[in-house]
């Protein structure tokens, strides 16, 4: 009862964190103020946190017939062939990425060569197709602060050079090789990945 010479104190509960300010409907009412102690609430918080996946590597994977796909393959992003040999001959050719959670073991680009010689340190992803040999070669630069986090192919009737980007992973820092079909005709075809940045936390 508020009654002449009478005082109400008003609180209301506020929770604070990083990025986040969520206040209580309700009011609390005391006849006198609450000290410190009072006015502060230890919250527990139970997070679960999972380790971002980045990619480590990719192997070159090939078949004789298109069963022998790997089911962890890299897909085309508008649903069409994920066999880059798709429409040449020659064997099937998939791409199956590693993953990693160390960020020092990350991938930064990938690096498109197609010449008229072998590497035998690399898998040509044209493999029995005739005419140049094509490789997709990791990059790994220690001084980037962004790292790569997923990889998709994607598959096109006319060139997307300039344009993949904002048909992929919408708004999200990304790049991609030049046309790995480059030079023998057909449809485009791209390695497109996503860039996660990554900040260095400092104790």
């Amino acid at each position: 009862t508020i009654g002449p010479q009478s005082r109400l104190v008003l609180y209301q509960r506020v929770f604070q964190g990083p990025g986040i300010t969520v206040q209580e409907e309700t009011l609390r009412a005391t006849p006198t103020p609450l000290t410190g102690t009072q006015l502060v609430e230890d919250v527990p918080i139970t997070l679960v946190l999972s380790p971002k996946q980045f990619i480590q590597d990719i192997t070159v994977v090939y078949g004789d017939h298109p069963s022998d796909a790997p089911s962890d393959r890299v897909r085309e992003w508008f649903g069409g062939s994920d066999d880059i040999n798709y429409g040449y001959g020659g064997q099937y050719v998939w791409i199956v990425p590693k993953y990693t959670t160390q960020v020092s073991q990350a991938l930064t680009s990938f690096d498109l060569v197609i010449q008229s010689n072998a590497d035998a340190r690399y898998n040509d992803v044209s493999k029995g197709a005739g005419g140049d040999y094509r490789y997709l070669i990791p990059v790994k630069q220690s001084n980037k602060d962004f790292f790569i986090s997923d990889i998709t192919l994607a598959r096109s009737d006319k060139d997307l050079s300039s344009s993949v980007g904002n048909l992929t992973w919408h708004d999200l820092p990304q790049a991609h090789t030049q046309d790995i079909n480059k030079g023998r005709g057909g449809s485009y075809l791209y390695l497109v990945w996503e860039l996660q940045r990554v900040y260095e936390v400092k104790a």
